[in-house]
């Protein structure tokens, strides 16, 4: 109910703002106020008498537009007490009123959330007048200059009207009039079609100009009307798709709707602001503003679902007939729009495996310390040895034994071997290799091994292809075993050296190298070795020697000696032949100094007294092996030389100490990785990419972070050998390698739901172009002022 009071505080303000001296931030309360108060209402109709014309139920308050067809005011309805829009005719013509009876008769149909709702009409008399609701907002083309609108905005906003117009078209409804004025953007930002003026009846022959007794010809506005309406011809729901595409155009652009046909421009523009699918885009533009209505969308529902499509990255209708490779490019950015987790959870489980193939391959690996390291005491054979023989110093009250014969000082080393009886060494072991059977001095050298009363291990320089070894008889009876000779050139390694632990030939048993033959003697100098491959280590089984009734001939206690990879040679390099596989363990290299601190001159242990020999000695496995410069060394980072038999006593000292480099289990690597890959995954995907933020960083960190990764686990694993640094490179090479990824799925993501690398887009040129009315007075059109409106009203 109205307040019906006839004093009221508010009067000399609304007096104030009817003679337009009212402050304009005052005007919103004072309108609200005049809707509830009909004193107040009295006083503006008083001071406005002469600007406005007045209507039964009315208080018009403003004039919100002007054109041919009349005035649009802004009113207040007493006894609703709300603003509506009032529409009057002035200028009663039989044309024009058969337009304006027209327009009230199809509005009056339509009950759309995007159009403005007809609410009472008044065709009796004069003036004719009908009220819609009044729509605050702004004109399409204002709305747009003024806010920075994103691409996809201005997309839903021509959608909006498109589906507003399809819901007209199937009431039977054609607007024949869509331009930037007749659409105000609400409050909220929705669009609202306020003006059907000259709208017209789907489906009938007639219009009002007939009615009228009159030609309707041309009526419209230039560069949104379809050329068939242009020239005055019937005209169909195919004229608004027409008129759509244009203000699709406009909207997009900027540019003067008498444009939109051209195609090459607009693709240009889209491209050169990378536009998700420009020429996607740009074909619906296209077939909407098509010259020929046959070759246009059929309806605005069909103009409708090509935005939707384009919106969600599917196939658009008005481009059929894609090639291959732009098919593969669309479903790949359909897959980006739509299905990111699953792409992210798809490069989770390739960057796994990348990883883990990549840290497996270049060997990931961790050094076990040694425990005391001190169980291995080396004997050189050094130049000064040698010289000592060849000048009868040594060995001359020998039998057998002749200077210059290098094959007779088997008789020697028999004669050392017996010397160390009793002294309590575990083992000795000989890097040296006996091939040909020399009777009397392997008759001494076997003597000395049996006296000995340890395990002796000799080696071989090579074999047959029946795992046969190059070695006298009568020696190779009186030892405990043989290990083949073979080592590996550290290639300038400072700080790990490579040792082959066994090779194995066809379909031979696996013959075991001099360190792995040493390792069992020493456990086990009682059995025989058995040299089994497992997958990642070898398995030292001992068998008994004899076996009693009721006894098993395999111990249960094993050893177990990983290796860390496993090589297959090409070419022949005795004793390997191609087709070998040779299994190598890797240690951490000491200070070769250290070794050379530690060597121990053959003629000086010969020389010592049995107290002084047994100190040395006891608890220890003894390696002879010669020392000579130039002679079985390799050449170290660091620029000292590493004799064979240095490597062989680092070998078994790492080997009896439990010290060695040990690969890094691979399904504990794919754990570890996985779970870092998770963390990564997740943390993505919480975290994201700001939205403020442009897109292009976020693709170089993912790119340079999936780099970045597999360099750093590569390097991981070939430089890093302690636990804590191996697991913390694990860590950060995946959290790179695995977020960098994830990270650009999600950046390409938001790029393809938000169609412009801007989230905002401003057109070429924020210059709207003013449109023309057409209108006829008989057959030929001329044109004619436009109706204009505030941007405020219907």
């Amino acid at each position: 109910m109205s307040t019906r009071t006839t004093q009221c505080g508010q009067h000399d303000a609304v007096a104030a703002w009817a003679a337009g001296s009212a402050p304009p931030e005052s005007v919103p309360e004072l309108e609200q106020h005049l809707e509830r108060c009909e004193s107040c209402r009295a006083v503006f109709r008083q001071v406005t008498g002469e600007r406005f014309p007045r209507f039964r139920n009315y208080t018009v308050i403003a004039e919100l537009g002007r054109g041919g067809f009349g005035v649009v005011y802004k009113a207040v309805h007493h006894a609703k007490e709300r603003t509506e829009a009032l529409k009057v005719l002035f200028s009663k013509t039989p044309l024009r009123e058969a337009y304006f009876q027209n327009e009230v008769h199809l509005v009056a149909r339509l009950r759309h959330p995007n159009i403005a709702t007809l609410y009472e009409a008044h065709l009796g008399t004069v003036p004719h007048y009908y009220t819609m609701e009044y729509v605050p907002g702004q004109h399409l083309d204002e709305y747009l200059r003024t806010h920075e609108a994103s691409l996809e905005e201005r997309i839903e906003i021509i959608r909006k009207v498109a589906l507003a117009i399809d819901y007209a078209h199937r009431a039977g409804v054609i607007h024949r009039d869509l331009k930037p004025q007749n659409i105000v953007i609400d409050a909220a930002g929705e669009p609202r079609i306020v003006d059907f003026g000259i709208a017209k009846r789907l489906g009938l022959d007639g219009d009002p100009a007939q009615a009228a007794g009159r030609a309707e010809g041309a009526l419209g506005t230039y560069g949104y009307m379809s050329p068939e309406q242009l020239r005055g011809a019937p005209v169909d729901g195919r004229t608004d798709v027409f008129s759509l595409g244009a203000l699709l155009f406009h909207a997009i652009t900027g540019q003067p709707a008498s444009d939109a046909a051209n195609h090459a421009r607009l693709l240009a523009m889209l491209r050169e602001r990378r536009v998700s699918r420009a020429e996607d885009l740009a074909a619906i533009i296209r077939r909407a503003v098509q010259p020929i209505a046959d070759e246009r969308y059929p309806d605005a529902a069909a103009l409708v679902a090509d935005l939707d499509a384009y919106r969600a990255g599917r196939p658009v209708g008005a481009r059929p007939g894609l090639p291959p490779g732009q098919r593969v490019a669309r479903l790949t950015a359909l897959l980006l729009r739509n299905h990111p987790g699953a792409l992210q959870v798809t490069v989770l489980a390739g960057a796994v495996l990348i990883l883990v193939a990549t840290l497996w391959n270049a060997r990931a690996a961790v050094t076990f310390p040694t425990a005391g390291g001190n169980g291995v005491v080396l004997v050189g054979v050094l130049p000064s040895t040698e010289r000592a023989i060849r000048e009868g110093a040594l060995g001359a009250d020998l039998p057998g034994l002749r200077p210059h014969d290098r094959k007779s000082w088997r008789v020697l080393y028999g004669h050392f071997m017996a010397q160390l009886a009793g002294s309590g060494a575990r083992a000795i072991v000989w890097d040296y290799y006996f091939p040909d059977d020399r009777g009397e001095y392997d008759a001494a050298f076997a003597a000395g091994a049996r006296t000995a009363g340890v395990p002796v291990i000799v080696g071989a320089a090579d074999m047959d292809d029946n795992a046969e070894p190059a070695l006298a008889p009568r020696i190779r009876a009186a030892v405990f075993g043989w290990g083949l000779l073979l080592g590996v050139n550290p290639a300038g390694r400072a700080h790990e050296v490579s040792l082959p632990l066994a090779v194995l030939r066809g379909r031979n048993a696996p013959v075991p190298t001099l360190a792995t033959v040493a390792l069992a003697a020493v456990r086990q100098p009682e059995h025989r070795m058995d040299v089994r491959v497992g997958r990642d280590a070898l398995e030292l089984c001992y068998e008994r020697a004899e076996v009693r009734p009721g006894e098993k001939r395999w111990l249960d206690t094993a050893d177990v000696v990983p290796f860390f990879e496993e090589d297959q040679p090409t070419v022949a390099t005795p004793p390997l032949k191609p087709g070998d596989r040779v299994y190598l363990a890797r240690y951490a290299l000491d200070d070769m100094a250290a070794w050379r601190a530690r060597t121990i001159p053959f003629e000086d242990l010969l020389t010592m007294d049995a107290a002084a020999r047994r100190a040395c000695l006891a608890g220890k496995v003894v390696v002879i092996g010669r020392m000579v410069p130039g002679q079985d060394s390799w050449p170290l980072a660091d620029g000292s030389d590493m004799f064979g038999c240095q490597a062989f006593a680092h070998a078994i000292d790492a080997l009896l100490a439990t010290g060695r480099i040990e690969r890094y289990p691979r399904h504990w690597l794919f754990t570890q990785v996985l779970l870092w890959g998770l963390i990564a995954f997740a943390g993505v995907r919480w975290v994201g990419w700001p939205t403020r933020w442009p897109l292009w960083p976020g693709l170089a960190a993912g790119a340079g972070g999936l780099l970045g990764g597999i360099v750093l686990a590569a390097l991981t694993a070939f430089q890093v050998r302690t636990l804590g640094g191996l697991v913390g490179g694990v860590a950060a090479s995946t959290l790179l390698a695995v977020g960098g990824p994830v990270l650009v799925i999600a950046v390409l993501n938001r790029r393809q739901q938000r169609l412009t690398p801007s989230p905002a887009w401003s057109p070429e040129s924020r210059t709207v172009s003013t449109t023309l009315v057409v209108t006829t007075s008989d057959s030929h059109p001329t044109p004619a002022a436009p109706e204009r409106h505030s941007g405020r009203g219907a």
